[in-house]
This record gives structure tokens, C-alpha cells and sequence, in this order.
């Protein structure tokens, strides 16, 4: 497992399982399983940030309102956000009713 990536207050991001009723395993397997593949896919946490900041603006945006370089952070992102999908959405109950919400843990 690489590193977590963390802030001086804990950890930088959070992982919540929405959608149909939680179990206790969607938020104590599934969610953490999501969060550290998630951060595995990053060097660090500038990248990490950068590519989260990236597809957010995407989504706010649109993609025909980015740089080719804000599409490529997106994209990365999305791919990285895949990859950690098909990790944990095995574990949880109601899997094609539920889905992951990622949060910065920390933002003025």
C-alpha cells in the first residue's frame, strides 16, 4: 500500500458510500477500500489535488470550457476514480444502488 496522503489535521480527502441504506461494511470496508485505491493512483498530494480540482471544474464547466491541461487532470482523475470503483464496489450491499462521494476533509 503506497501512503496515505495527509495533512498536518489528518487525512486531505473522505469517502462516503450514498444511496440505498448503509450497512456497517459500505462504510468500514467499502468507503476505506475506495479512499486508499483512490490515493494509491497519486504521487502525491498536489497531483491528487490538482486532478480533483480538475474534474470539479469539468463538472462546474464543461469540458469545452478547459484547457487541454485541465482535461488531462480531469481525465486522470476519472480514471484514477475508476479504478478505485471497481476495488470497493464489490463490498458494498446494495452495489448498482449506491455510489461514492469523495470530499475534500478540509477546505476554508
Amino acid at each position: 500500500m503506497k501512503n496515505k496522503i495527509m495533512t498536518s489535521g489528518g487525512r486531505l480527502f473522505s469517502v462516503t458510500v450514498v444511496g440505498a441504506p448503509l450497512h456497517l461494511k459500505d462504510t468500514m470496508v467499502a468507503a476505506q477500500t475506495f479512499l486508499m485505491t483512490l490515493e494509491g493512483e497519486f504521487p502525491d498530494a498536489v497531483t491528487l489535488l490538482a486532478c480533483f480540482f480538475g474534474r470539479r471544474k469539468e463538472i462546474e464547466k464543461g469540458e469545452l470550457n478547459l484547457t487541454d491541461g485541465e482535461l488531462r487532470l480531469a481525465a486522470r482523475w476519472k480514471k484514477a476514480e475508476a479504478i478505485a470503483d471497481r476495488a470497493a464496489r464489490p463490498a458494498l450491499s446494495e452495489p448498482k444502488k449506491q455510489k461514492f462521494l469523495v470530499q475534500i476533509t478540509h477546505q476554508n
